[in-house]
């Protein structure tokens, strides 16, 4: 086939040129069942092959009785093998009439070692009302793209199940699986971005949903997009699924980022590695309402390479200090095995500005360290302000090394309600909270050692500063603990019922069933507070139960 042709229903003739010009570039449409075929019935029915005639007559009806609607694309595979001035497409189909009209899928995109595009690279481009980009597939083995690599992008609709793999050359922005902008409704699901070598300057993002929803539609999806990461170079993020939420006409326009995967062995990341990310957007016209955003069983695992950044199994926030979240985090997961963490690991985070607006959850999130290295803290749900819940998280470290501290659970001003902690080996520098709240209760958190080592400052049960801590616990049976321990601790409430369970360990500090750090006029009350030891040792002191008044003057002198 001769270069800079393409072969379509049985003609030749000139490709279409979209937006750039390309030298050198190979362009072949393969057969498809679309209305573009029915040259091929109509040579079947006059008789240019010589086909028998009732044979020729029951190719002819099958041929046209398979056709489906006039919107289908034919599939294009398109190499990119030189200097390409513009943007690259597998095929597009745009309001602006660049090649056919209807959905374009099934389209391959090859970037290889000589390719020099200067623009964007796309399997399949959308920008046409109420389509959607399906099944295509962007290759990129070599060479260099100046802009973007999108496996299917849709500005109107949806983008599913589109591919990009990069295994060598250069991309000087960043890389998505699928992208999906603007409209009705917003679904981006079932994308994959590989990358087992060259260099990636941005970021890489399974799926993305730029924003959807309307005056009468609500919703955007973000599901089941994956990216796998085995070596190679990641400037910047790495994100599973990216959604977005937003209040606008007068609607709450709910985003989803559910069930996508990170996995990565091998390669380095320069930025943070996000198993679903869901960003609350400004709400400029109804921004007294409650924005929601849910970002849920989304999972991270790292076996290999180096991450620099932080890791999130979610993470939901908005940059606007009017802006409610409404949002909740569940059931998302992170494991990381023989590896180093430049910075900290969150299995369900949400971050706001503002310290009265969040009114979102973090719940039944999960972390596990195995023999890894974590620059800074490890959580299992954290939220940073508001008065959002954490409640179930957990956090494993069963080696390696933590940096800094370990939480089950942290709210600012929620409740952080049975939240746990399990150290079986590895070491922890510094603190352990199995639950920790600023202002709201701390209630049911666990912390339970029976192996590692917990460094020289101190395991909490359950804290609360400015509430209660009721019924939380700590237990050692194992290991080396050289850290003070408390079952619940409060500055301005009560504890109560919390306990602390030491056997076959030894504990280098004090330990305390409950304590109050009182800066108050009045303590709160230390009830039914217990510390039990078998065939333990305690270097310190044991007391069930424990009140510190001081004023808070005195306090300040400390």
């Amino acid at each position: 086939m001769a270069v800079g042709t393409e072969r379509n229903a049985g003609f030749w003739r000139k490709p279409d040129r979209g937006e750039g010009s390309h030298q050198p570039v190979t362009e072949v449409a393969m057969l498809r069942k679309t209305s573009k075929w029915i040259p091929v019935a109509l040579i079947v029915a006059t008789g240019r092959f010589r086909f028998h005639g009732i044979l020729r007559s029951i190719l002819c009806l099958a041929l046209f009785a398979a056709l489906p609607s006039p919107l289908a694309l034919a599939q294009h595979v398109v190499a990119i093998e030189g200097p390409h001035t513009g943007n690259a497409y597998g095929n597009s189909n745009n309001s602006l009439g660049n090649n056919s009209s209807g959905d374009p899928d099934n389209n391959i995109l090859n970037i290889v070692t000589d390719a020099d595009i200067t623009g964007n690279a796309y399997g399949a481009y959308t920008t046409g009302n109420g389509i959607n980009a399906t099944n295509n597939t962007v290759n990129m083995s070599g060479g260099i793209v100046g802009g973007y690599v999108y496996g299917g992008y849709s500005t109107n609709r949806e983008a599913t199940n589109n591919t990009v793999h990069i295994s060598g050359g250069t991309v000087h922005q960043g890389v998505y699986g699928g992208y999906s902008g603007r409209s009705h409704i917003s679904f981006t699901n079932n994308n994959t971005v590989t990358v087992s070598g060259g260099t990636v300057i941005s970021n890489v993002i399974g799926g993305f949903s730029a924003f959807g929803g309307d005056v009468d539609r609500s919703n955007t999806e973000v599901r089941g997009n994956t990216v796998v990461i085995s070596d190679g170079t990641v400037g910047g993020n790495v994100i599973g699924g990216s959604a977005r939420s937003d209040s606008l006409w007068g609607n709450n326009i709910t985003g989803d980022a559910m069930a996508n995967i990170v996995t990565i062995s091998g390669g380095s990341v320069g930025g943070n590695v996000i198993g679903g990310l869901n960003t609350i957007g400004s709400g400029s016209i109804n921004s007294s309402t409650p924005i929601p955003g849910n970002t849920s069983n989304n999972i991270v695992t790292i076996s290999g390479g180096t991450v620099a950044g932080n890791i999130y199994g979610a993470y939901i926030h908005s940059t606007y200090t009017h802006v409610r979240p409404n949002g909740f985090a569940t059931g998302n997961s992170v494991e990381i095995r023989g590896v180093t963490i430049g910075q900290s690991v969150y299995g369900g985070y949400i971050n706001n500005l503002t310290t009265t607006g969040i009114v979102g959850n973090v719940t039944d999130n999960s972390v596990k360290i195995s023999d890894a290295t974590i620059g800074q803290s490890v959580y299992g749900g954290y939220i940073t302000a508001g008065h959002g819940r954490v409640t179930g998280n957990s956090v494993t470290v069963s080696g390696g090394k933590v940096e800094w501290d370990v939480y089950g659970g942290r709210s600012y001003s929620g409740d952080a309600t049975n939240n746990k902690v399990t150290i079986s080996g590895g070491t922890v520098e510094w603190e352990v909270y199995g639950g920790r709240s600023f202002s709201g209760d701390a209630t049911g958190n666990t912390v339970t050692v029976s192996g590692g080592t917990v460094g020289t400052s101190w395991i909490h049960g359950g804290y609360s500063r400015e509430g209660h801590a009721t019924g939380n616990s700590v237990t050692i049976s194992g290991g080396d603990v050289q850290s003070y321990v408390f079952g619940g601790w409060s500055n301005f409430g009560s504890v109560t019922d919390n306990s602390v369970k030491i056997s076959d360990a030894t504990v280098g500090g004090n330990v305390f069933g409950g304590y109050i750090d009182w800066i108050r006029d009045d303590p709160g009350n230390a009830t039914g507070n217990s510390v039990t030891t078998s065939n333990g040792t305690v270097d310190g002191n044991i007391y069930g139960g424990y009140i510190d008044y001081c004023t808070f003057q005195e306090l300040i002198k400390r």
